[in-house]
């Protein structure tokens, strides 16, 4: 667990770095990923909408001669930012008598995407076993991390330590209905002697990554206010 910012108790005012950090962990990866599907659209003809037809994956449109450095680049500094992202949460949870281990959890879900991202652009078998594992382990790393800061949210809630908007929850537990049931759609893809289609896939991978994303910002919205004494 880590707990900084140890003293007396006082008030927590959450700072606009969190929030501005919230908005980057979302608008990086997604600027990120228009860039190199524009690339796509450009350089190698692509005609898609992979959200809803799943002609190509997010790795396929990253691994490219003309997006691979883009890609990998885009994701680390996203790797970077979600680890502080998560160090800010870990001290704001941990200064009001909720400890956890956000911080650590991240460094181990980033650690499997940069484990993908070293890997990507690599054919040869290792690599492409390396690339699957990882990447199945960062996308279940990082839903279950969401699930544990939702469940902290309510406990933020009910100790009257926040004050959050009803809606910002409605929004962030749909978010997580959506991502459960992509993650149950998607999950025979993970038995390598299953013949799961691979359009499905792709549909299940891009919208999961939206999602995963998008729910940075209202629980970035939801911490915006000042937490009570604890005196």
């Amino acid at each position: 667990m880590v707990r900084v910012h140890q003293g007396s108790p006082k008030p927590l005012l959450m700072k606009k770095s969190f929030l501005v950090h919230s908005y980057l962990v979302f608008i990086i990866p997604i600027l990120t990923l228009s860039i190199c599907y524009s690339l796509n659209v450009i350089n190698y003809d692509l005609v898609s909408i992979p959200f809803l037809d799943g002609e190509v994956s997010i790795s396929q449109i990253g691994r490219q001669e003309k997006t691979i450095f883009i890609f990998r680049t885009g994701f680390i500094i996203y790797s970077i930012i979600s680890v502080f992202y998560y160090y800010k949460i870990t001290n704001i949870l941990s200064n009001n008598h909720l400890p956890n281990n956000f911080f650590y959890y991240s460094i181990l879900a980033n650690t499997f995407l940069i484990i993908y991202l070293i890997c990507l652009g690599k054919n040869e078998v290792p690599f492409n076993i390396i690339r699957r594992i990882s990447i199945i382990l960062f996308i279940t790393s990082m839903f279950i991390i969401h699930i544990l800061k939702t469940k902290y949210l309510f406990k933020v809630k009910r100790g009257k330590i926040l004050s959050i908007k009803t809606i910002y929850l409605y929004i962030i537990l749909l978010l997580i209905f959506l991502m459960s049931l992509l993650i149950i759609i998607g999950s025979p893809w993970i038995n390598p002697f299953f013949d799961y289609p691979n359009k499905l896939k792709n549909i299940v991978e891009w919208n999961f990554m939206l999602l995963v994303l998008i729910y940075y910002i209202p629980f970035g919205l939801a911490f915006k206010k000042k937490f009570k004494s604890n005196n």
